[in-house]
């Protein structure tokens, strides 16, 4: 199941039930989208907790231009994510079987003008269709003025680079970090026709089962951020990428109504990093968060309590830190994530600096020792503090390493 608990973007989902879509129509060269909705309860429940939830589309108008297409993305997704047949496997579950949740995440922003693409997720957990209780990924993204699928090539200027690179990244820094206990443990071929984008700033390919999958039993995937992309990734405004983006002014557009400083500010305040992909804010229930994300590993020692690794995929370089109880997330850090112009391994200290809007509190620097402990690189930290919306002290730390490169930030509870 794809685990949903956003504070802040709960209500644009709740918005994106109730707004018509503002999409002009463009002469004879587009139809008109406005009347076109996602409902996102299209659910069955059955026993054992099991439910089947599923993407669709609606035409809020009779005879509108693009009723044809909207019918065809739907039955795309129907047949893609094989809805019909879990509905019915749905029927034949037991109490006291696995059971069966099939759910999905989304990305279509439909207060943005002119977007027109959907890109989706489907996953099924528990009984499957055939052979034992697994997990698997049914990725797919439309443009919803044609109903066609988009090819992954049509995020790029330039997707010959962009396959080398992705296969370069999984050659040196993902295949050494799998686990000699894999069942499945194919990174390539690179499923490059099973991608989605989570429009938190994220390209991520899934895999079927039978190719890879991870200690939990669940379809492996990866994830690669815009950042990373950037110079392989159509980023302009009418391209695929930054339509699907839920905040767009995380790239610093134009008619932002914020600067990158208060976005920043912001989302701390929710107590949240932005990019990450997830729901994951301090505070959550550390068992419901290793539930949703699948725990890597046990827990190593953190100064105070303990971290965590966790198998999804825009989550990797992440550790979810945890209180010496290890009840709740006390704090995440991540060597992998841009926040609103901040990009580890890429940005310096002087300009996260400078997007922060503020000097920090303190600068400390970081010896080897002292590194190796926060599981952090040796060189420079600027520490910023704050409060949240409930009055909790909070500590945000950029960790740079010696030649003054941002390569980590963590945001915790100031006790963390």
């Amino acid at each position: 199941m794809i685990y949903r608990m956003k504070r802040c973007t709960a209500l644009f989902m709740m918005i994106a039930l109730i707004l018509l879509l503002a999409f002009p129509a463009c002469a004879e060269e587009k139809a008109d989208l406005s009347a076109v909705g996602i409902v996102l309860d299209a659910q069955q429940d059955g026993a054992a907790g099991s439910f089947v939830h599923y993407p669709e589309l609606a035409i809020d108008a009779e005879e509108h231009p693009l009723s044809a297409v909207i019918e065809k993305v739907n039955q795309a997704i129907l047949d893609h994510a094989r809805i019909p047949a879990y509905l019915q496997l749905l029927s034949t579950i037991a109490e006291g079987s696995a059971g069966l949740q099939v759910d999905y995440d989304y990305a279509f922003p439909q207060w943005e003008s002119d977007a027109h693409y959907l890109s989706l997720c489907v996953s099924a957990r528990g009984k499957m269709l055939s052979g034992g209780p697994s997990q698997v990924y049914y990725p797919m993204t439309f443009d919803l003025l044609t109903g066609e699928e988009v090819p992954f090539e049509k995020l790029f200027t330039d997707p010959d680079g962009a396959k080398a690179f992705i296969e370069e990244q999984l050659s040196d820094e993902i295949a050494p970090t799998l686990s000699t206990y894999l069942e499945n443990s194919d990174l390539f071929p690179v499923p490059f026709d099973r991608y989605w984008l989570d429009g938190m700033g994220n390209v991520i390919l899934t895999y079927e089962h039978s190719q890879l999958s991870f200690l939990s039993g669940d379809s492996g995937a990866v994830a690669f951020r815009y950042s990373e992309l950037w110079d392989y990734l159509d980023t302009s405004k009418e391209g695929v990428p930054m339509q699907v983006l839920w905040h767009p002014d995380k790239y610093g557009a134009a008619d932002s109504d914020f600067s990158l400083a208060e976005k920043n500010s912001e989302w701390f305040y929710n107590d949240a990093l932005y990019g990450l992909g997830v729901d994951l804010y301090l505070g959550d229930p550390l068992d419901q968060v290793l539930s949703a994300f699948q725990a890597a590993s046990d827990s190593g020692y953190y100064p105070g309590g303990a971290y965590y690794e966790v198998e999804y995929p825009t989550l990797r370089g992440t550790l979810i830190l945890t209180d010496e109880n290890e009840e709740k997330v006390t704090g995440i850090l991540s060597s992998r994530v841009d926040h609103f112009g901040i990009e580890t391994g890429k940005t310096t200290l002087e300009q996260a600096i400078a997007l922060m809007g503020s000097e920090p509190l303190i600068t400390l620097p970081m010896g080897e020792a002292a590194a190796e402990l926060y599981c952090v690189c040796p060189g420079t930290a600027a520490v910023y503090r704050d409060k949240d919306m409930d009055g909790n002290s909070l500590s945000f730390t950029l960790y740079a390493d010696e030649n003054g490169i941002v390569q980590y930030v963590r945001l915790a509870f100031e006790s963390a």
